[in-house]
């Protein structure tokens, strides 16, 4: 299935499990972009119109990182993992493709700045399939440790995602844990941020499909766990499903045994609401 792209901007918030409310002392502020993104979803993402704007305008989006508690591979009382860190910025983006296409016009410097914005390379099958991204992975790995840089993934290709709406598609529910096996394999263990599957938790009460997308959430989260590697599960927005019960689908998804999880990765909300 052909999946139509945009590069969307969006505020991002990775959220250490069970910290306190945001403090000034305890956050760290990054510039983060989220790149290589399915078209959004309108009723959940504000609208694709804001994409354009967001092509002439400002590159880069805040996310807030917040440094109170750890995982398995960050133990309690540990500083953030990615403080200090440069993020990947990934060379043939569709912003870096949009950017060598609009040099000489009166835009160019917008997308030359959209370009060399880090950002997330998203994961999907339909565009990597299990013979694939491996190698794929690995690649982007190989280049960051050359170039001292972090980079983030986010994984999206659960089975039946976004129940069948505008971004329907995803893996087949029998190679879904061999394609999440080869992504890890392609990591291999090097220092690497995973945001995994949005939308899905937040999307399973209304698909009737909470047991299923928990039970695949954490399998995945469990498979791609590893030393350096840093993983947040989706949690929705806040303008989408209430605390209290996006709090029960991460505790059912596993959030305890990763590090946090992230925010806002759906729509455009003010780091205030989050």
């Amino acid at each position: 299935m052909h999946l139509e792209r945009a590069r969307l901007a969006a505020f991002l918030i990775l959220s250490d499990r069970f910290g306190s409310p945001p403090q000034k002392s305890a956050a760290v502020e990054w510039s983060f972009g989220v790149a290589n993104r399915n078209l959004a979803k309108n009723k959940h993402r504000g609208g694709a119109l804001f994409v354009i704007a967001a092509l002439v305008g400002l590159a880069a989006v805040v996310a807030l990182v917040l440094a109170v508690t750890g995982c398995p591979f960050f133990p309690a009382g540990s500083s953030n993992p990615l403080a200090g860190k440069d993020l990947y910025v990934y060379p043939t983006s569709a912003a870096a493709l949009a950017a060598r296409d609009a040099k000489g016009t009166a835009a160019g410097d917008a997308f030359d700045t959209l370009a060399q914005t880090p950002t997330a390379v998203w994961l999907l099958p339909e565009e990597h399939p299990v013979g694939q991204v491996e190698s794929f992975v690995s690649g982007i790995e190989d280049d960051a440790v050359h170039k001292a840089k972090l980079p983030t993934f986010v994984i999206y290709g659960i089975p039946s995602r976004d129940c069948g709406n505008f971004s329907a598609g995803g893996a087949a529910a029998r190679d879904y844990p061999n394609w999440v096996a080869a992504i890890a394999r392609g990591i291999a263990a090097r220092p690497t941020v995973l945001i995994v599957e949005p939308d899905a938790l937040a999307l399973a009460p209304s698909c009737n499909t909470v047991d299923a997308a928990t039970a695949f959430v954490k399998a995945a989260a469990a498979a791609l766990s590893a030393p350096n590697t840093v993983i947040y599960l989706d949690g929705g927005h806040s303008n989408w499903l209430p605390a209290s019960t996006m709090a029960m689908l991460l505790e059912k998804a596993g959030v305890r045994q990763v590090r946090g999880f992230a925010t806002n990765v759906s729509n455009y909300n003010a780091t205030k609401n989050e």
